[in-house]
């Protein structure tokens, strides 16, 4: 049997538009945070779940995930605070071994695991759909290098550790699974 990914969610993101911490954010119709949701949809996918976070939510992600032992919480290197995703994947990518990765971030609600699963059949690529290129839910082979190489070249964008991985586009159907959720999701949506 092959073997699992890990997986990387994306959580340390400053969520300015959305008005708080989207992966504390808990939708009237749920009882967990989103980032609790993404945790319980990516478990039966991945070896190992890292999750990707700003120094300042280490505590509350502590709190939820102190009992998970698939879940490890890797805080951003302070040399890449400013990086966006791409220093967070910096931060996680010394805590890898030379292996694949699924990546997603956690403003992404609606994602299912049936997605994840084909992801995970597929190596290097992104999400693409119909409107979107969804550079953050992705697949990806080891990344050591590269990303250390885009780092050295102050380059903020994760277009360019894909371009550098030569990633190419998995083509998905769905549109509303994979969109990034700026705004609150009202009740019974």
């Amino acid at each position: 049997m092959k073997k699992k990914p890990n997986a990387i969610i994306l959580a340390g993101g400053k969520s300015t538009r959305f008005g708080s911490d989207k992966a504390f954010y808990i939708p009237s119709n749920e009882t967990k945070t989103w980032v609790e949701l993404l945790v319980a949809k990516l478990i039966p996918v991945s070896s190992l779940i890292y999750i990707s976070i700003r120094h300042e939510q280490l505590q509350k992600m502590h709190t939820l995930f102190s009992e998970n032992k698939k879940v490890c919480l890797v805080t951003d290197l302070n040399e890449v605070a400013d990086y966006g995703p791409l220093g967070g994947l910096y931060s996680l990518s010394r805590h890898l071994n030379d292996e694949s990765c699924l990546i997603v971030p956690v403003d992404v609600p609606h994602i299912q695991t049936a997605d994840l699963k084909r992801l995970c059949r597929n190596n290097n690529v992104y999400v693409e759909t119909a409107k979107h290129k969804h550079y953050l839910i992705a697949h990806l082979p080891s990344f050591q290098t590269e990303i250390s190489s885009c780092i050295q070249h102050h380059e903020h964008r994760v277009t360019s550790l894909l371009e550098k991985l030569h990633t190419t586009p998995l083509f998905f159907e769905n549109e509303d699974t994979f969109t990034n959720q700026n705004t609150k999701i009202p009740p019974n949506a």
